[in-house]
């Protein structure tokens, strides 16, 4: 499938997100997030929409444009979505998520 623009970009992404999400060889998921305009600027939250349950550990690394950065951050957290802006900071999360199970 060719994605092109913002539709085919979110498309292409959910896509992989539901393969990653569904492979029984994948404990967590780590994504990596851009919050910023143009081709990177699709609603976050529609990306977590391929997710039904809570059975596999998500992490989100959240970067991008200034004004963006802090509205998009508190988005996803009132949705659920555990944000990090630190990408060692969640590592050591989803290490400690991991370990525990």
């Amino acid at each position: 499938m060719a994605c092109y623009g913002k539709n085919g970009t979110i498309v292409a992404l959910k896509e992989g997100l539901s393969a990653l999400y569904a492979d029984p060889n994948v404990d967590g998921v780590i994504i990596n997030l851009f919050s910023g305009m143009g081709t990177w600027g699709f609603d976050l939250l529609e990306l977590m929409t391929v997710i039904k349950d809570g059975k596999k550990p998500i992490l989100t690394w959240l970067i991008g444009l200034k004004d963006t950065l802090e509205p998009a951050k508190i988005k996803l957290e009132k949705a659920g979505w555990p944000v990090f802006n630190e990408i060692h900071r969640l590592v050591k999360v989803m290490s400690i998520i991991l370990q525990q199970r």
